[in-house]
This record gives structure tokens, C-alpha cells and sequence, in this order.
């Protein structure tokens, strides 16, 4: 979709406002059900559009931007109360800019959990986005604004990060593709909240249009002492050569989640001919890598918001109590937990060599309430929320990962698969995913919904 509309306006078949009234009077009529997009900047939007240049990868591609980065003229609440009356941002952000430089027209922002907390999407400042499959469900977090705009075809393009699931788990639970990068890959061009983990990713409804908005935001940032060179990872795509099938990393797993996973992995045997091997587990570390992620994120969080010291009541509860355990997380744990990543990723590298991938659902449970909060029970079972997602593990080893849609739960919330490839071998997940596109034709948008129209 995306290189069609942006061929379009180049061609000159479609003028980028054109694009942008079309994608405004999709938010108009179908985000009052959804609260996707919590603001708007239509003028400015036109104003651009009428006077865009024809030229660039995403030319004339309205485009919505996640409430963590600056947009010039709005505020960046970053879904707190503790930003809800900050000044408009003076200019862009860099990685907005950087989109915007590629030819895309910002026509908003999409709603977010307060500083990105939490696997459901719903704050004090513009309160709870809805699941476009089931509005009495969450679109998943932190993300959950962009995956319900994407997945209700408001617009092409939104963006998304990742600190710990936050492409992966909105893609999963609205039936899109969501892919995290290798660490490093996207530049960060200010300090995120997590500098140890978070990342910009991408969702779409097609592996071809994740490609195409990754091709865009991948490269460094001046001051980002982990990004890659330029060329460290390909976006050539590529199949595997073989598979490994693990049920879970967590103990907890739906058996509709493990139904569908089975069904998934059958098809790439039987239809892709790749061989699978299936494994119990291929992380033995302690702290768990889970754990061992939040030790680190919970105290990367506290340190964050140490500026808010006797502001907590703002807070949301359960990023007040992330908070506080971070504040109580001893200096020895943390570096213990950071020294703890090295045998995890290296345990990940040895399972994959160079030409292997890893499977595992993307979420654990079938589905969440819209207001959260996470399962407290998963298949009978009491869980933890972290037990929810099996996403954090590839945070904290830094390993590149595409969630890709496996079937619908029982409430008809889509479930996701993940695929986790090597270190810098990106292509092998994308190739996968693609490969399963093809073989299975998932749904462009939720039921009831019509894709943002190609001219």
C-alpha cells in the first residue's frame, strides 16, 4: 500500500491532499468508537499537503505519530497529567522529522499508556482506546492507539515503539504485521524512557509495507551509542532454512493459543516445506530474561521519573507501583541483571546459528479488557502480567522479531506468532512472515472496516 499511494502522488494520479481528507474523514466517522487518535491537526495537515513536493518513499502518505515524540505545534503528553498542560513542541523530533523528510503528511497523534507502561492502552489524559475486533477489548500496549487506527484503515501509516512488546503486541491483537528490529537498527535520537531496550518498530497489515516504512526510519542518530551502521542489517528477503518451535517462555499458555500455534507451525512444514524442531525452552538463566527485564526496566522507569517525586497521585496506579519497586531495586541487581542479558542472548545465538528461526506465540492469553488490566489467570492458571507476552525476552537479548497473525481467540481478538531471528539476519523473520502472508491471506483490516483506498 504504502509504495502505491506514494507512487500515486508522484505520478501525479492522486494529490497528497486528497490523501489527507480522505484519511480525516476516515478518523472523523470511525474514532469516536475507538479513541485511536486522541489529536488532531487538520489545517497544518492540508496547509502541507496543498504544498508537498511530490517526491520521496512516503510521498504525501498521511501518517499518524505516537504520543511519545514531538510533533511541532502539539504537545507531547506522553499519556501522563504530568505533561497534560506542557507547551506545544517547537519543531519536530528528529525521528518525526525524519518521516516527514520521506514525504509523509502528519494528520495527528494516537493515544498511548502513561510513558509506554503497560500491554493495554488507556490513560488519565485521553482514556481508553478500543480493539477495532472487539471494542470491550484491548489493541494491546503500548502501541495501542497506532494498531487500532491501522487496523481500522483511519490511516496507512502510524508510528509505534518498543520497550518490551509494544509493536508485537498491538500487531498481535489487531491482526496486523508488527516487527522489532535488531536492537540498534532504528537510531534513537533522545534518550528513551528505557535506554536499555526501546526502540521504534513497525506495524502494517503487509510484510511488503513494514519493509517499506522500515527502509525509512532504520539508520543512527548522532549521540546514540548503540545504533548500528547504516548497512548492518538487510532488508533483502530471505526463508529459513530451518525452525524452532517453542510453546511458550513463559510456564502459562491458552490452549487456544496453543491450538492455533500448532496449526501455524503445521503450515510450515506441510506448506512452506521448512522443518520444524520443537523445544521446551531455550533460555536457562536466572533472573529469568523476563525478570531480569523488568529489574532493569522497572528501575530505568523510576530513575525517569524522578522529576515527579511528590507528583505520584498523577501517576497511573500501575505505573506508580512500577515505579516504586524501581526505586527499591538495588544497584547490585541491576548490573546482575545486565550481566544476567549476555548468557541469554548468547543462549538465543547458539539455538539459532545463522539460518535458523524461533517461533512462539506472540501472547500468551487470548485477550485483555480494553481498561486493562493484564491476565491474572492464563488456561486455568495464575500468572503474573508479565506472564501475558512473551515479548520481552528479544528486548532484553536484542534479537529482531515479527509478530504475524495466527487466527482469532474466542472473543474474535486476532493471536499472533511470533518469529525470532538472529542478530542482525532481520531478513530471515520478515522472509517467514512474508511466506505465511502468501500462504494465508490474513485480513487487511478488522471485520466491518474498509483499507485506507489505493487510487
Amino acid at each position: 500500500m504504502l509504495d502505491e499511494l506514494a507512487e500515486a502522488v508522484r505520478s501525479r494520479r492522486v494529490a497528497p491532499v486528497e490523501l489527507v481528507e480522505t484519511a480525516l474523514a476516515r478518523i472523523e466517522a470511525i474514532n469516536p468508537s475507538l479513541n485511536a487518535v486522541v489529536d488532531l491537526r487538520a489545517e497544518a495537515a492540508l496547509e502541507e499537503a496543498t504544498h508537498h513536493d511530490l517526491q520521496g518513499p512516503l510521498a504525501g502518505v498521511p501518517i499518524l505519530i505516537k504520543d511519545l515524540e514531538h510533533v511541532a505545534g502539539m504537545v507531547t503528553t506522553y499519556g501522563s497529567l504530568l505533561h497534560a498542560e506542557d507547551p506545544p513542541a517547537p519543531e519536530h523530533g528528529p525521528m518525526t522529522q525524519r518521516l516527514v523528510d520521506a514525504g509523509a503528511v502528519i494528520v495527528g497523534k494516537t493515544n498511548t499508556p502513561e510513558y509506554a507502561w503497560t500491554g493495554f492502552t488507556t490513560n488519565r489524559v485521553y482514556g481508553t482506546t478500543r480493539n477495532p475486533w472487539n471494542p470491550e477489548k484491548a489493541p494491546g500496549g503500548s502501541s495501542g492507539g497506532s494498531s487500532a487506527a491501522l487496523s481500522s484503515g483511519m490511516v496507512p501509516l502510524a508510528t509505534s515503539s518498543d520497550g518490551g512488546g509494544s509493536v508485537r503486541g498491538p500487531a498481535s491483537t489487531t491482526g496486523l504485521v508488527g516487527y522489532k528490529p535488531t536492537f540498534g537498527a532504528v537510531g534513537r535520537a533522545a534518550v528513551p524512557t528505557w535506554p536499555t531496550f526501546s526502540m521504534n518498530g513497525v506495524m502494517q497489515a503487509r510484510v511488503a509495507d513494514v519493509v517499506a516504512e522500515a527502509a525509512v526510519i532504520f539508520g543512527p542518530f548522532p549521540g546514540d551509542i548503540d545504533a548500528l551502521a547504516p548497512a548492518a542489517v538487510s532488508l533483502e528477503l530471505a526463508l529459513p532454512t530451518r525452525v524452532l518451535a517453542v510453546p511458550s517462555f513463559k510456564a502459562v499458555v491458552a490452549p487456544e493459543v496453543e491450538a492455533a500455534f500448532d496449526r501455524m507451525l503445521a503450515v510450515v512444514t506441510d506448506t512452506l516445506a521448512i522443518p520444524v524442531e520443537k523445544a521446551g525452552t531455550v533460555f536457562d538463566t536466572d533472573p529469568t530474561p523476563a525478570n531480569g527485564w523488568l529489574f532493569m526496566a522497572a528501575a530505568e522507569m523510576a530513575q525517569r521519573l524522578g522529576f515527579a517525586a511528590g507528583r505520584e497521585d498523577d501517576l497511573d496506579i500501575g505505573l506508580r507501583i512500577m515505579v516504586e519497586f524501581g526505586r527499591h531495586i538495588q544497584l547490585v541487581d541491576y548490573i546482575a541483571a545486565q550481566r544476567n542479558r549476555y548468557t541469554a542472548a548468547r543462549q538465543l545465538d547458539v539455538a539459532l546459528g545463522e539460518d535458523a528461526v524461533l517461533l512462539v506465540p506472540t501472547v500468551n492469553g487470548v485477550d485483555w479488557p480494553a481498561e486493562g488490566p493484564l491476565p491474572a489467570e492464563i488456561g486455568g492458571v495464575a500468572c503474573s502480567p508479565l506472564d501475558s507476552l512473551n515479548t520481552m525476552e528479544l528486548n532484553y537479548t536484542g534479537h529482531p522479531a515479527v509478530s504475524v497473525p495466527m487466527g482469532l481467540g474466542p472473543n474474535g481478538v486476532p493471536l499472533g506468532l511470533q518469529i525470532v531471528a538472529p542478530r542482525y539476519r532481520d531478513a530471515l523473520a520478515l522472509g517467514l512472515a512474508a511466506a505465511l502472508e502468501r500462504a494465508l491471506e490474513w485480513p487487511v483490516t478488522a471485520p466491518g472496516f474498509e483499507p485506507f483506498p489505493i487510487p
